[in-house]
């Protein structure tokens, strides 16, 4: 049975500005150029091998423009190619013809979790709405409008050949007790759009349990809580947030000299920008060191970020700094001043590197810490260079590292990338698919492997880490999984202290019993992965020791979600290349096909040995 739950909003007034105009395309560049000799509209079409119309059309968005004007002839009209015109068809791409705008708009932002809705999204009522029931309230636990983040961007209206360019002025909350009206079962959550991350659905079920588990004195009647898995929402794929790329062998970067080569490629060809976050910064970043400094020599900004500043020691209030600030101090002070450092720690695990490429950007993401790693265990991270997938990661790397808008120069400059890149052409059809899983998400990519896993299939899971904090959120789920036939591989590096080795050991007995394997890797594998079927999740997330951080934002976990054919493949044999045997689409039959072949490998070679031995 369904039961009504409202959950407090608050709505926020925006004025922003965009820049509005079309964009030049190919067949206009053409057409300006040929306009530098003058001839006539019926010559131009004749030349380009075009229809007139389509070369009307060009003439006049160029003469609107003022690139192109028409003279008169004894022959006929002609065109031909203005000062202006000519500067602009000089360039491989002209200028875009762009204008600045006023807008507004308004949002809600939900007040349990802070995602924000447009106003269409929502079904919103108002406490004096007829029939509102205090009793059907949850607990807010958002009570400022003063932090927004930037990914209320996404959320703003735009129209047609319009790019986000700023906001005007901080966004305003307006008085009013608003509400989302949801209904709330043991089946789900409904009355949320499909996008809705898991961080909301988790939300509403921690606050409908606390309501539930109050006093019996001040208990009323609430809604029957959802279980997790359905409060996780709507699978991934059912999204809409994958984009289409190219997968190549450059996509998947595995191993600890491999991430090192990569972060050393990135950093030294960058010439605008380089944003760096990792969860530490160390003695190690002496390894990136000549890199950053030719990059700041070149003139690219670089701003390096960290997310925790523990010190079990107690020696240091925020050794990451420290150790920043040491290093850097090493570069000569001319060159220092293109160098900016973090004015606090975000309280982020995720590891990523951002940095312009040419005619781009591109984004590595993945499980390594760039700035503390000696690069000696196997890492994973995914090369990024579509500016779909650089759009949503610039945005998410914003809002990671400053909360509220404008915060930070490195803001503006990567919210200006996410409007950029945003507004590139259309990727181009592809089999293979990507999106950002970010916080609580990850088990929502851990729900929808054990719902999509069929009973010959496999899963292969990858933490650095092993405690308590995998049981509810992976194990079992797993559990379900190995019941229904499915092979399930499990590896890890390190245990947790307060777990221990003999509670680590004793729990890869019982998960063998359920046809579960779990595999220590003698503390050289540092990546976290996800794969199922032809899906592949790569993230910093550690699946079986760590609890996303509920408390920051946006961004304390971040991966990218992988799928097409090959990617898992690919990835596997990555993987042995390092010596980690996964077999993840191994079904029972072909792994024993597969030792089969190497005992017929192994007799060959004692046959071959026998026959050079001396006989008699």
């Amino acid at each position: 049975m369904m039961q009504r739950v409202l959950i407090p909003l608050y709505r926020l007034d925006i004025n922003y500005l965009v820049r509005h105009g079309r964009r030049w395309s190919v067949l206009e560049h053409l057409v300006l150029s040929a306009c530098e000799k003058p001839m006539s509209a019926q010559e131009l079409a004749r030349q380009t091998l075009m229809p007139m119309r389509l070369i009307s059309e060009c003439l006049v968005n160029l003469l609107r423009a003022g690139w192109v004007d028409l003279r008169g002839a004894t022959s006929g009209n002609l065109f031909a190619t203005t000062a202006a015109g000519l500067a602009a068809s000089a360039k491989s791409v002209p200028d875009h013809l762009l204008e600045t705008q006023r807008r507004s708009a308004q949002l809600y932002v939900e007040r349990l979790s802070g995602e924000y809705f447009s106003i269409k999204e929502l079904t919103v009522i108002r406490r004096d709405t007829p029939g509102f029931s205090v009793e059907e309230i949850v607990e807010p636990r958002i009570f400022t409008g003063s932090a927004f983040g930037p990914e209320l961007i996404d959320r703003l209206p735009m129209r047609r050949d319009d790019t986000f360019e700023r906001l005007r002025d901080t966004p305003k909350v307006v008085p009013g007790d608003l509400f989302a009206m949801v209904q709330v079962g043991h089946k789900g959550i409904e009355g949320l759009p499909h996008r809705t991350p898991a961080a909301l659905g988790l939300a509403i079920l921690e606050a409908l349990n606390a309501k539930q588990t109050a006093p019996a004195s001040s208990r009323q009647a609430v809604a029957a809580a959802p279980d997790t898995e359905t409060a996780l929402g709507t699978p991934l794929r059912d999204r809409g947030a994958f984009v289409p790329f190219t997968f190549g062998k450059e996509t998947l970067v595995v191993g600890g000299q491999e991430h090192l080569d990569a972060a050393i490629e990135a950093i030294t060809n960058a010439r605008r920008l380089v944003v760096i976050h990792s969860t530490f910064v160390g003695k190690n970043l002496q390894l990136l060191l000549p890199a950053i400094h030719s990059a700041a020599a070149a003139g690219a900004q670089v701003h390096i970020h960290w997310g925790r500043k523990d010190d079990s020691e107690g020696l240091e209030q925020n050794p990451s700094e420290m150790a920043a600030r040491l290093a850097v101090s090493r570069i000569p002070a001319d060159i220092r001043r293109n160098i900016h450092l973090g004015a606090q720690s975000t309280d982020s695990h995720a590891k990523i590197i951002l940095a312009d490429s040419g005619d781009g950007y591109l984004v590595l993401l993945g499980s390594c810490n760039w700035l503390c790693s000696p690069y000696k265990s196997v890492e994973a991270s995914v090369r990024m260079q579509e500016p779909a997938l650089v759009a949503i990661a610039a945005q998410k790397l914003a809002a990671l590292l400053a909360p509220t808008v404008g915060y930070d120069l490195v803001v503006g400059q990567l919210l200006a990338i996410h409007t950029e890149r945003s507004g590139s052409s259309p990727p181009p059809p592809s089999a293979h698919r990507a999106m950002l899983v970010l916080d609580q998400d990850h088990y929502a990519a851990v729900r929808d492997a054990m719902n999509e896993i069929d009973r010959n299939g496999a899963v292969l899971l990858g933490s650095h880490k092993f405690g308590h904090a995998g049981e509810t959120t992976v194990l079992d789920p797993m559990r379900a999984a190995a019941k229904h036939g499915a092979s399930v591989k499990l590896f890890y590096s390190k245990v947790l202290p307060n777990f221990g080795a003999a509670a680590a050991a004793t729990k890869s007995a019982q998960l063998l019993s359920d046809k579960i394997e779990l595999s220590p890797m003698v503390d050289n594998m540092h990546a976290k992965f996800l794969a199922w079927r032809t899906t592949l999740l790569i993230t910093s997330f550690n699946f079986l020791s760590a609890s996303v951080n509920a408390g920051h934002r946006i961004g304390g976990e971040i991966g990218v979600l992988l799928d097409g054919p090959g990617v898992v493949e690919d990835f596997e044999k990555r993987l042995h290349a390092h010596g980690i045997e996964s077999e993840t689409k191994t079904a029972p039959r072909a792994r024993a096909r597969r030792a089969q072949k190497r005992r017929r490998q192994r007799g060959k070679k004692m046959k071959q040995r026998s026959d050079c031995w001396p006989r008699g």
